[in-house]
């Protein structure tokens, strides 16, 4: 009876005792848990560069920041008198601006080809003066090429129609030749008897002038002999209008049509244009290749020239010259194409 009250009690402290708890599956021999490892420390924000003040910038480029956007043309007439001009509205786009120059009426700036707007031209074919704006847009370091802008101010006076005047009679000095005299009367029973005729004065016509030695007068100096005139000077240009200044060179945006009109000039002075050949150069014509005086060529540029070089073109062209006729002389333009990606 002893043996089966022991070995019960043997049992309850084998499983009461702690090292028992820890017998277990998950019990190792390899000794106590590692610690836990701290977090990482989170690495800092790359550092951005410190911001451009856009006007500041805008200051060190020279340049001064836009109040006024352009907003349109404008052209009114009153009287004999014609007002062009520009519209503009109070505005803080961001953008900043330059003046890039001042034009007179007929002169042309050299832009006309890469132009936001369009320069108009006045009754007589020439174009209207104004100012030549370039625009620029800030990319948040510095402000970079946008566009350009011309703000037309110019004004001009139509001129009266001409009065006809009466024309000049011209008298002659010399004095009329005196009547000659009547015949005489003869008895109408007498016989005819021959008789010689009556003097007559004579006709200033048919009076015999004696040399001017004889009548005490000095002879007549001799005449001087007549100057030979020189050469007429012919030669010829291209611009961009009927009446406009002639141009040597031209920018235009790629894609953009142009209109080239040949122009004539003698001794200076415009002259007429009869007819016009290309003779070579590249271009994408839209047009014909030759024609008339009035006619331009018109054409375009599809892609930039390699090197950013002009392209030249040559015109034969056909000037009418004064007393001798036409005569052909010829005339060059160069045009640099630009991208017109850096028109937005």
């Amino acid at each position: 009876m002893k043996r089966w009250v022991i070995a019960p009690t043997i049992a309850l402290v084998l499983v009461a005792h702690p090292a028992a708890a820890r017998w277990s599956g998950e019990a190792t021999c390899e000794g106590p848990a590692p610690a836990p490892q701290p977090a990482p420390a989170p690495r800092p924000a790359p550092a951005l560069p410190p911001a451009t003040d856009p006007e500041q910038q805008a200051r060190a480029q020279g340049l001064y920041m836009v109040n006024r956007v352009y907003t349109g043309d404008t052209v009114t007439r009153s009287g004999l008198q014609t007002t062009f001009g520009s519209t503009t509205r109070a505005a803080n786009p961001g953008t900043a601006a330059r003046l890039v120059t001042d034009v007179h009426a007929g002169v042309a700036s050299g832009l006309e080809g890469v132009l936001w707007n369009e320069r108009i031209v006045r009754s007589d074919g020439r174009y209207v003066a104004g100012h030549v704006y370039e625009n620029f847009v800030f990319d948040g370091q510095r402000f970079v090429h946008d566009k350009y802008v011309f703000f037309q101010d110019d004004s001009e006076l139509a001129s009266l129609p001409a009065i006809p005047k009466d024309p000049v009679r011209s008298i002659d000095p010399r004095p009329l030749p005196p009547p000659p005299p009547p015949a005489a009367t003869r008895p109408a029973a007498a016989a005819p008897q021959p008789q010689a005729p009556a003097p007559t004065a004579p006709r200033e016509d048919q009076m015999t002038r004696r040399p001017s030695s004889d009548r005490g007068e000095p002879p007549a100096p001799p005449s001087a002999p007549v100057p030979i005139a020189p050469p007429r000077v012919a030669r010829a240009a291209v611009a961009l209008a009927p009446q406009a200044d002639p141009l040597g060179r031209i920018e235009v945006l790629r894609g953009r049509v142009v209109h080239l009109w040949p122009r004539g000039f003698v001794d200076g002075a415009p002259a007429a244009v009869v007819g016009w050949r290309l003779r070579s150069g590249e271009v994408s014509a839209v047009g014909p290749v030759s024609g008339s005086g009035d006619a331009p060529l018109t054409g375009m540029w599809e892609h930039v020239a390699a090197g950013s070089a002009p392209f030249t073109l040559w015109f034969d062209v056909d000037v009418s010259v004064p007393l001798e006729g036409v005569r052909t002389v010829p005339a060059t333009i160069e045009v640099l194409v630009r991208s017109p990606a850096i028109v937005e």
